[in-house]
Parts: structure tokens; C-alpha cells; sequence
């Protein structure tokens, strides 16, 4: 228990390392203006993401109950499917948001701060990319092994700072920062993938065929409907039920 809860621990913090310390990188390199612009990206990803977060509340006890019956296959196809329900809210909530994003925030703030805008797309396709394998994040805990997994994914994630650090260094804008934040999350997607073969046996082929192969149609029909009053109004104000 006290391994389990230790590891579940490094994992927590790297994930808020990963947020909080890449502000900080970005309020050395570029003040308190660019700072606050990262401050309101990261308060929008988080109340987008709660609306698939609440479902997984409910599919997370019953993943670990499969888990502790014995049930691994049904455990397994449970998880996909939670990954890629939650895959489909998230995206049917952020892509009308991004494509109405200067409409909303000129209601919202009024005056919209510089780099506001792009951090805020960024930042969300960032955390679309972690629901890729959100599902994968809980089954593998159930399994109870979760060393292996918190010390390479959550070094990933970390490796994100250094990363923006160099970045900043050599001179190239904030939202670079964020660009790298994106490659992170799908870095770290890729390994929970392979983690959660090792561990719990899945299989690479099922994960594409029950996850990517069918959010892949869903997000480009949705994209497409939604472009088409992009593309004819002004300010890519878009009416929020397409």
C-alpha cells in the first residue's frame, strides 16, 4: 500500500509540475502579462475537461471492479470504451469552443490579452491528446503494478520543462512552449499504450481497432459541419449548437 500510494503520489505531483512549472518558465522568459494569458488557457482546459472527467467517475469503479474479479478482458474493453466515449464529449464541447473562441472571449473579457487565444487552442488540443489513452491511465492502476508506468510517464511529462526551457533560451515565442506540451501528451499516450501491453496484456492492434480506427470518422464529420459557418462568418463565430 505504501508503494502504491507513493508511486500514485510521483505521478500527481508530475502532473502538476507539468502546468505550474512550465508558468514559471514562462513568467522568467516572458513577464507577468504572457504569465496570466497561460492562467486563463489552463482555466479553460480545466472546466472543458470536467465535463468528461464526471464520466469517468462513473466508469472508474467499475473498470477496478473487473480488475479485482478477475475479468481483464472485460476490464480491458471497458477502459477503451471509456476512452473513447470520453474522447467524443470532450471534442464535441472544444471544437464549436475553438471555433468560437474570439467570439467567447470578447463577451467573456472584453479585452483579450496577447497570446490568450493560441494558448488557449493549444492548451486544449493538449489535453485532447491525453484522452486519447484516458481509459488505459485507470486500468493499468487497477492492475496494482503502477511503478513502471508513474516513473516513465510521469518522467515524460516532466521532461516537458527542460524542453521548454531550451526552447524559451534560444529565443522562439511562448506558445513554442505549448507546442512541445502537445508532443509530451502524445509521447506519454504512446508509452501508456505500450505499458498497458506489457502489464495487462492488451493488445497495440485492439487499442486501434476499438479506439483510433472509430473516433477518427466521429471528430472529422464534426469538424467539417462546424467549418462550414467558420468559413462564411465573421470572426469564426460560430453557433455553439453545430
Amino acid at each position: 500500500m505504501s508503494s502504491f500510494a507513493g508511486w500514485n503520489s510521483f505521478g500527481a505531483l508530475c502532473g502538476v509540475a507539468k502546468n505550474q512549472g512550465l508558468s514559471v518558465i514562462m513568467n522568467l522568459f516572458f513577464g507577468t502579462i504572457v504569465n496570466a494569458a497561460f492562467g486563463i488557457a489552463a482555466q479553460v482546459g480545466s472546466q472543458i475537461f470536467s465535463f468528461s472527467s464526471n464520466m469517468l467517475k462513473a466508469v472508474n469503479p467499475q473498470i477496478m471492479k473487473n480488475e479485482g474479479q478477475g475479468e481483464r478482458k472485460s476490464m480491458i474493453n471497458l477502459s477503451l470504451r471509456a476512452t473513447k466515449f470520453s474522447f467524443f464529449l470532450l471534442s464535441f464541447l472544444l471544437i464549436p469552443f475553438a471555433l468560437n473562441v474570439v467570439f467567447i472571449f470578447r463577451v467573456w473579457l472584453k479585452e483579450i490579452p496577447e497570446n490568450t487565444i493560441i494558448f488557449s487552442l493549444l492548451y486544449l488540443a493538449g489535453t485532447l491528446v491525453n484522452q486519447l489513452t484516458i481509459g488505459l491511465q485507470t486500468a493499468i492502476q487497477s492492475g496494482g503494478n503502477i511503478k513502471l508506468y508513474q516513473s516513465i510517464v510521469g518522467s515524460i511529462l516532466l521532461f516537458n520543462l527542460p524542453i521548454a526551457y531550451f526552447i524559451y533560451h534560444l529565443g522562439y515565442p511562448a506558445y513554442y512552449g505549448l507546442i512541445s506540451f502537445i508532443f509530451i501528451e502524445l509521447l506519454a499516450c504512446v508509452f501508456r499504450v505500450i505499458i498497458s501491453r506489457k502489464i495487462l496484456g492488451m493488445s497495440i492492434k485492439l487499442y486501434f481497432q476499438n479506439v483510433i480506427f472509430k473516433i477518427i470518422p466521429p471528430f472529422a464529420i464534426t469538424l467539417s459541419i462546424c467549418l462550414i459557418p467558420a468559413y462564411f462568418l465573421p470572426d469564426n463565430v460560430v453557433l455553439l449548437d453545430c
